[in-house]
């Protein structure tokens, strides 16, 4: 009979959470179409062909690997001035990378 009790009250509050945790997560996370195909673009080639000025944009989901192949290129191509702004695009899902140098 115990252990009934438990089990019964142990359920009820994972439904509990469960309500709570469906009505608070109500994001733009879950309104994501999962059929969203995302280009990815080869980040070296494309950034070492830059010219001044030049503006780039690269899904968001590269960031990561777009910050240090760019912080990479900086050190690398650092005698011919090669340098670079980049910019999260937040409602475009974007990184955006700029040639300034």
């Amino acid at each position: 009979m115990k252990e009934t009790i438990n089990d019964d009250f142990s359920q009820r509050n994972i439904e509990k959470v469960t309500e709570k945790i469906d009505q608070d997560v109500e994001t733009p996370i879950n309104s994501v179409k999962k059929d969203v195909i995302i280009e990815k673009k080869p980040i070296t080639k494309v950034l070492k062909s830059m010219e001044v000025g030049t503006v780039v944009r690269f899904p968001i989901e590269q960031r990561g690997s777009v910050l240090a192949v760019a912080n990479r290129l900086r050190k690398e191509l650092s005698r011919s001035g090669w340098d670079f702004q980049l910019k999260d695009v937040m409602e475009n899902y974007e990184v955006s990378v700029t040639r300034v140098n």
